[in-house]
């Protein structure tokens, strides 16, 4: 109801129970841990698990709480964030470089075999490439390539 619509009565009653409010208000600070976790004007049920230390004013218990409080930072936030999709793309190359690894070193460790296989491949000698272990895949001439499936 707008207060110019409030009766005499009416406009007492609330006076009453606005000075009745500010009489009780106590500032507090609540603590976790022994960190501020929030402040308010009154103990709040909210938080009636948490320590709770009065103050003399609301703004000595906001000081109290901004003091000690660590707000995030946006820019730490964002690179933070920068930082774990880098990490996650490292370990994403670092798989990728172990399978690659593994590859070379399959290639390295039968070089003679592959080298020999190329040359059949060259010759057009396609039947020949068919050894135990050896799988012909997919022959294209007009792009000279070939794929072989090795053990």
């Amino acid at each position: 109801m707008p207060g110019n619509r409030l009766g005499e009565n009416e406009r007492s009653k609330l006076e009453r129970e606005l000075a009745t409010i500010r009489s009780s208000a106590k500032p507090v600070v609540f603590y976790e841990a022994g960190k501020p976790a929030d402040f308010a004007l009154t103990p709040l049920a909210k938080y009636q698990k948490l320590e709770a230390r009065p103050f003399a004013s609301l703004s000595e218990a906001a000081d109290e709480y901004y003091a000690n409080v660590e707000l995030p930072d946006p820019e730490v936030e964002k690179l933070v964030r920068r930082l774990d999709k880098q990490r996650e793309r490292v370990q994403e190359l670092a798989d990728e470089e172990h399978t690659n690894r593994k590859k070379g070193d399959y290639v390295y460790a039968h070089y003679k075999e592959i080298e020999h296989l190329l040359a059949l491949a060259r010759e057009g000698k396609s039947g020949e490439l068919e050894k135990p272990g050896v799988k012909v895949g997919k022959i294209d001439k007009k792009e000279k390539t070939i794929e072989l499936e090795l053990p």
